[in-house]
């Protein structure tokens, strides 16, 4: 967060609604680390894995995958 704001934990990502249910890198369509995988389910986004080598961002209509 910004200086003089909290950090929040990441897995108060927050929503997605409007996008379709799967698996997003932080930044692919959605707010987040980049780093870290995200799970999209009914408009709730919630934290799925946290990378270690890094989130490949694929092609629309295919989930996103850590390396």
């Amino acid at each position: 967060m910004p200086a003089g704001q909290d950090d929040q934990c990441a897995a108060s990502a927050g929503s997605c609604a409007g996008y379709y249910d799967g698996l997003y890198c932080g930044g692919d369509y959605i707010s987040g680390d980049p780093g870290t995988l995200y799970q999209c389910s009914s408009g709730e986004l919630t934290v799925y894995e946290t990378c270690a080598s890094g989130c490949q961002t694929m092609s629309d209509g295919t989930n996103d995958a850590c390396y």
